[in-house]
């Protein structure tokens, strides 16, 4: 947003500087922790779950990276084998979306995500940076992108009403690169419909 309106002067960038700086003094510790890996091992194992999961994906690359071993097999006896599995028993996911659909269906998979990404990019509304609209559907984008890599769930709902805000924004909101109006569509829908009352 900074970029977008042309507030990347140097006085606005010291006041938002010294801002986050103060704010970054007063978070708690803990808050940091999470950015931590711990490469601490216990009983031969990681004791931090992605320490742990990554490692595991690193050692059993050659045993799923051409085809996969499918989402029942992973959370099941192949899962159970691996370091993929918990203290209690339950195998855990690999944390990275890009990951785990490569555990599930191998390279295939994983060149199809990519393709769905970059599809989505090109896809995405080409209009002016200062469109409140499109400075929107950027940030969710940029948002759901960056989770890809923390979580596991690409059945995650999110990921389907993104790629719908982006092609439905294309579309309906931004023909042609130009901003449609929605109130006269609504109108004359309105008008029609009345009409064939």
């Amino acid at each position: 947003m900074i970029y977008t309106y042309g507030l990347l002067k140097p006085k606005i960038m010291v006041i938002v500087s010294l801002f986050l700086l103060c704010a970054l003094m007063f978070v708690p510790e803990v808050v940091f922790v999470r950015f931590v890996i711990d490469t601490e091992k216990r009983d031969g194992r990681y004791t931090e779950g992605r320490t742990r999961v990554f490692t595991a994906a690193l050692e059993e690359l050659p045993n799923f990276i051409m085809l996969g071993v499918g989402r029942k097999d992973f959370y099941g006896d192949w899962g159970r084998r691996t370091s993929f599995v918990k203290y209690t028993g339950a195998v855990s996911g690999a944390h990275n979306c890009f990951i785990q659909v490569a555990l599930f269906w191998g390279l295939p998979g994983l060149i199809t995500l990519i393709c769905i990404v970059f599809q989505a990019y090109k896809f995405f509304p080409k209009v002016s940076h200062f469109d409140p609209l499109y400075l929107s559907l950027l940030g969710i984008a940029i948002s759901t992108f960056l989770e890809m890599f923390v979580i596991h769930t690409l059945e995650s709902k999110g990921f389907s009403i993104l790629l719908g805000l982006i092609i439905g924004g294309s579309v309906w909101v931004w023909k042609n690169n130009k901003k449609v109006a929605i109130i006269p569509i609504v109108e004359e829908h309105r008008e029609l419909r009345a009409s064939s009352l």
